[in-house]
């Protein structure tokens, strides 16, 4: 068991006076799998109440506090890292998004807490709004958990860069409208919610704008992805968890290094696209009254430089598209479908 000896070599698990090291881990996996309460779990692994809190509070704590363990795992690439494979291979995204390493967006997880009020959500329910970066791998790099569910995504994005987030100089990720546009953060340039699966063939034709809008939040589904892999894989990032608020918070944190573990080592054990949950509707409409509040920290000159660079992006990308257009007619097709071109160039 590859976990098993990892979690060991780093010394976040152990043996103790009643419970194998085996046990131990094989008691987490089960409450994040299955989502069970403490009473389940008893009766599964035939340990008392208070083994069961200990063990899953303890093993939770050990891992979340190695930061070499963690930092193995979930870590931003370096300022000179090469562009990510799934960028360069497909024309569509490069070179445009060449120097992009990302895509960030945030997720409402269940919590249970006495004073439900701050953590209650827009769809009514008490959750805590966890932002997360991911690469193009569907590996966590970044990952925030805490905040309650009332938060917007932008104010978690401001928290995160106010203090730990450093995204390396050069780079860049993707968000929606709910993040600021700043050369750290590509927002889509109309909407959000141009749709990837539009019904009918041909369109006719496209601006600048909308053709960057499409391969921006193709690009950007990764994060939607991950979330709905993750939520998959993990019931208990459905359910919530019973145990006390800050195991509830590093839950998420545990269950981030173990995707990134599976995705490292076994990247071969991927879940179906019936499998993967689409309950991927967490993000928050951004209103201007919101993005003047909580986005003062943003410039007017960061903002004018972030719009230079996604434009010049944009009409880079839409001049080479018209060149093949054109090159498509000169060639005797004239008849070849511009939603097609966008998509597959």
């Amino acid at each position: 068991m590859v976990l098993k000896d990892l979690l060991e070599d780093h010394g976040a698990l152990y043996n103790s006076k009643h419970v194998t090291s085996t046990n131990k881990l094989g008691i987490l996996l089960h409450m994040l799998i299955t989502g069970l309460s403490n009473r389940k779990l008893q009766q599964r692994f035939q340990q008392s109440a208070s083994t069961i809190l200990i063990t899953i509070n303890q093993l939770v704590k050990d891992i979340t506090s190695n930061r070499a363990l963690i930092r193995k795992f979930i870590t931003l690439p370096a300022h000179d890292a090469k562009t990510p494979n799934k960028i360069k291979s497909n024309s569509k995204f490069s070179p445009y998004f060449d120097n992009c390493i990302g895509a960030v967006d945030g997720s409402h997880i269940p919590v249970h807490v006495n004073n439900q009020t701050p953590f209650v959500n827009r769809k009514g329910y008490p959750s805590q709004n966890t932002l997360a970066i991911c690469n193009f791998n569907m590996e966590f790099m970044f990952v925030m958990p805490g905040w309650e569910g009332s938060a917007h995504d932008g104010r978690l994005w401001d928290e995160a860069w106010s203090s730990s987030l450093k995204i390396p100089d050069g780079k860049w990720l993707l968000g929606n409208a709910g993040y600021p546009l700043s050369e750290s953060c590509l927002v889509s340039i109309l909407s959000d919610q141009i749709s990837l699966e539009r019904p009918g063939c041909c369109w006719g034709e496209k601006t600048y704008q909308e053709l960057f809008d499409l391969r921006h939040n193709s690009a950007c589904n990764v994060i939607e992805q991950i979330f709905g892999v993750i939520k998959s894989r993990f019931e208990v990032i459905n359910t919530g968890c019973y145990y006390n608020i800050s195991i509830q918070l590093k839950v998420i944190i545990v269950m981030a290094f173990i995707h990134n573990f599976i995705q490292v080592t076994d990247p071969t054990d991927t879940l179906s696209s019936d499998e993967i949950s689409t309950s991927l509707d967490d993000c928050q409409p951004a209103t201007v009254e919101y993005i003047q509040l909580y986005h003062q920290g943003i410039t007017r000159r960061e903002s004018t430089k972030a719009t230079k660079m996604r434009d010049e992006i944009a009409k880079r990308m839409w001049l080479d598209y018209q060149n093949l257009i054109r090159s498509c007619q000169r060639h005797s097709q004239p008849d070849t479908c511009h939603s097609c071109l966008i998509l597959s160039t």
